[in-house]
């Protein structure tokens, strides 16, 4: 896991592929989280990611969220640390665009 979010920090490619690595990490299965999601969101250094990255990461896990009947509130109980995650992306985007903070979060928390 370290390794793969180091990437993420660091990332090279384009938009596009960013946004399918995330996906693809955090959502292998359509509509189910990786086991790992919530640790990997606990231990994400917002500081270091893009701001496409830390949206990225609020919209998966949201979508996960929203899928599927009883899914619901199996993700509600492994997604223990998705709302201090977006508190600190809340607060990181204050600093760095205060200006679009509010549209980029707009219906994610």
């Amino acid at each position: 896991m370290d390794e793969w979010v180091e990437t993420i920090y660091t990332w090279q490619g384009s938009e596009d592929s960013l946004v399918d690595a995330i996906y693809e990490r955090m959502s292998p299965e359509l509509g189910e989280l990786a086991p790992d999601a919530d640790l990997i969101l606990s231990k994400l250094q917002v500081g270091r990611l893009s701001t496409l990255a830390m949206v990225s990461f609020l919209t998966i896990t949201f979508s996960a969220l929203r899928m599927g009947g009883g899914l619901i509130s199996t993700v509600r109980y492994r997604m223990l640390n998705r709302a201090a995650f977006y508190d600190r992306v809340e607060a990181e985007l204050r600093k760095r665009e205060p200006e679009r903070v509010d549209r980029l979060l707009h219906g994610l928390r």
